[in-house]
């Protein structure tokens, strides 16, 4: 789940300093599912990993996260301690 549950709390206690009569309601769904919300529109805002690329809606990244390279033990790969990304566009 990453930082998102603790962005998610920050967020709302913000919000409802700001809003207190405001009505917040969370939903878990997956990210395909909150896109379909938003143009529905079911649901004003959502906060997220999306997938699917978002037409017609403003978004702003919150965070950058790191990503991970996972290969089996065995593989040629896991005796690199430092791989950079050219050299997995250029791997067969």
């Amino acid at each position: 789940m990453g930082a998102a549950p603790d962005v998610l709390v920050m967020a709302v206690t913000e919000l409802k300093s700001e809003r207190p009569l405001l009505n917040v309601r969370i939903l878990g769904e997956i990210s395909d599912q909150v896109v379909q919300l938003l143009h529905r529109p079911e649901i004003d805002l959502a906060l997220g990993r999306l997938t699917t690329l978002l037409q017609h809606n403003d978004f702003e990244p919150l965070a950058c996260e790191p990503m991970r390279l996972v290969v089996r033990a065995n593989h040629t790969l896991a005796a690199k301690t430092l791989l950079a990304l050219d050299m997995l566009v250029s791997w067969p």
